[in-house]
């Protein structure tokens, strides 16, 4: 008899299956998540802050958070990547924490890649893998080719499935920033979508467009307030930002 290729549950059976756990209660899962928006919108300080309150074991602005390594991805402005992390210990009072940063686009069309970025994961024992950006990731490759996007998404399953961490990937909004930009195999792959937006006030808008296990959160307003040699994110009070 041949080895199985994938698992058979019966209807008893798979309720035994483990349900996603939350990283971040009610925002970020241990699935495959997206974050976009336009250029200088805020997404790298966003998934920062994510990244290091899970790497850090602290709480995110009074949302719960499993703590854990994470690591980090950064093919888009690594130079400045230092600064941002130094400004967010400075503003939390923290020193060191379980991130490690790979100053490099992996690329998730090259079997290789992939091999070397699932050992990176094990090897680290993060539970959450973030990919910024994944434009940068698919240097080369169609983000409009549903079979290249499909290609990258099946890397980042792949390693999801066989590591068991969270995936977080950046992405950049289409021209009318209505969607994230490029094939629909993306959005129509994650399990939680969300999308930051800046407006000309400097207020920071994050929403959610859609959550597949659990209900969507609320809409939340956030400014950059200088912190050392570079900008942190804070909670806004302000909600009558017109959009």
């Amino acid at each position: 008899m041949t080895e199985r290729i994938w698992p058979l549950y019966s209807e008893a059976e798979l309720a035994n299956v483990p349900q996603p756990k939350w990283l971040v209660d009610g925002h970020l899962t241990d699935g495959f998540s997206v974050l976009y928006g336009p250029p200088k919108s805020g997404k790298t300080f966003l998934a920062l802050d994510w990244a290091l309150r899970i790497a850090t074991g602290s709480q995110w602005h009074g949302h719960k958070v499993i703590g854990g390594p994470v690591l980090y991805v950064s093919g888009e402005g690594s130079g400045g990547l230092h600064s941002r992390i130094s400004a967010w210990h400075t503003a939390n009072a923290t020193q060191t924490s379980h991130l490690y940063v790979i100053p490099f686009a992996a690329r998730l069309l090259n079997p290789d890649h992939v091999e070397q970025l699932k050992n990176d994961v094990m090897a680290t024992g993060a539970r959450l893998l973030v990919i910024d950006t994944l434009a940068r990731s698919m240097a080369g490759a169609d983000e409009n080719s549903a079979q290249d996007m499909g290609q990258a998404i099946a890397s980042l399953d792949r390693i999801r499935q066989e590591v068991g961490c969270g995936i977080l990937v950046v992405h950049h909004s289409g021209v009318d920033g209505t969607r994230p930009r490029g094939s629909t195999a993306l959005f129509g792959a994650a399990d939680t979508l969300a999308r930051i937006d800046g407006a000309d006030d400097g207020i920071i808008r994050l929403s959610c467009e859609g959550m597949k296990d659990a209900r969507p959160f609320r809409t939340s307003y956030w400014k950059t307030v200088e912190t050392g040699t570079s900008l942190t994110l804070q909670k806004s009070p302000q909600q009558s930002v017109v959009w």
